[in-house]
């Protein structure tokens, strides 16, 4: 009996048999689904772990004779049956370079398990790198992290500095300081709240004929069309400083600006 403990519980116990049977049954389903890429590798197994008793007309046609001159060597032999599958093939046919075909078919075997550790070491790394409490990692993220925590090659960072070409900016700023009696543009600028006739002067080229642009923003359709209708323009009449003019003007910004007329 396999299972002792079941064994021992009386049909009277409170112990569902039929459970126990489908959780047995659903492991078997379970090992015999992920174990059957396993079983067509047997012979490859058995090749490797008893190369002396191993059918030689079974083998592949590419092992078949290295196998016949390894079964005929009686010194390897008598050593096979002191030593370890790996340790027989690591110190003494991987050195004797008499059977290149079985070492490379010994390789595949070894590697294959090998491969499977650094899968689950993987698997163990990134469960630890991506908690809950890292949520916000997105999968390129992920991807980089969990290759520079596998990788054992250290990066030679000065040969990737030397391997840069630096681009040097092609563009060049000549600063020079302008004493403040001359230079008219800054000094403008810093009394443009007290003199704004002076901020005139220097934000536009020629002075405008406020008579004239009031002439023509009356006879203007386009001016009527954009007043009634609905527009980002917010268009009031704005006396103009010493003067007796208005003009239409545009106060959706910070400054009014003249409605000029096409």
């Amino acid at each position: 009996m396999h299972f002792p403990r079941i064994a021992a519980c009386a049909p009277a116990d409170d112990v569902d048999l039929n459970t126990c049977v489908g959780v047995v049954t659903s492991l078997r389903e379970e090992f015999a689904s992920r174990f059957t890429g396993v079983r067509p590798l047997a012979p490859g197994f058995k090749l490797f772990t008893s190369p002396f008793d191993f059918p030689v007309d079974e083998a592949p046609a590419l092992l078949q004779m290295e196998l016949v001159e390894l079964q005929c060597n009686d010194e390897l032999k008598a050593k096979y049956r002191t030593a370890s599958p790996l340790s027989f093939f690591r110190d003494l046919v991987l050195h004797s370079n008499k059977f290149p075909n079985y070492i490379e078919h010994v390789k595949r075997i070894v590697a294959m398990f090998g491969s499977t550790y650094c899968c689950e070491q993987l698997f163990s790394k990134m469960k630890y790198t991506k908690s809950r409490i890292r949520s916000q990692l997105s999968g390129r993220h992920l991807n980089d992290i969990l290759l520079l925590s596998t990788s054992s090659i250290d990066p030679d960072i000065e040969s990737l500095l030397h391997g840069k070409q630096h681009q040097p900016s092609h563009s060049f700023a000549y600063i020079r300081h302008i004493p403040g009696q001359d230079n008219t543009v800054a000094d403008a600028l810093s009394r443009c709240d007290t003199t704004p006739r002076m901020m005139s002067a220097v934000t536009m080229s020629a002075p405008l004929d406020y008579v004239a642009l009031a002439a023509r923003q009356e006879g203007d359709p386009g001016l009527q069309v954009l007043i009634e209708g609905l527009t980002a323009l917010h268009l009031v009449l704005h006396d103009v400083p010493d003067s007796a003019v208005k003009l239409w003007c545009d106060v959706s910004c910070c400054h009014a600006r003249p409605f000029i007329t096409s």
